[in-house]
């Protein structure tokens, strides 16, 4: 079965449909690296840092937003 999701990637948000199997090494990947690069059917390529599973008749809108303190610690440096 094909699930549908919301990826968090360095690209922004990227809705796609991914097989069970694929979603769990995914998620295993993303728990012990981080961060893990997926390739799409259509040949776009995307480092995936989180996943979205809406619920069915969700109506929920997301958004990702920079990692504040990251960003701070940048801008301090520089």
């Amino acid at each position: 079965m094909n699930i549908s999701m919301i990826l968090t990637t360095d690209k922004g948000l990227k809705a796609c449909l991914l097989p069970e199997t694929m979603l769990i090494e995914l998620v295993k990947a993303i728990k012990d690296k981080g961060t893990e690069q997926v390739v799409l059917s259509s040949g776009e390529y995307y480092q995936v840092n989180g996943i979205y599973i809406p619920g069915k008749g969700n109506k929920s809108a997301i958004m990702v937003l920079p990692n504040v303190v990251e960003v701070e610690n940048e801008n301090i440096s520089n």
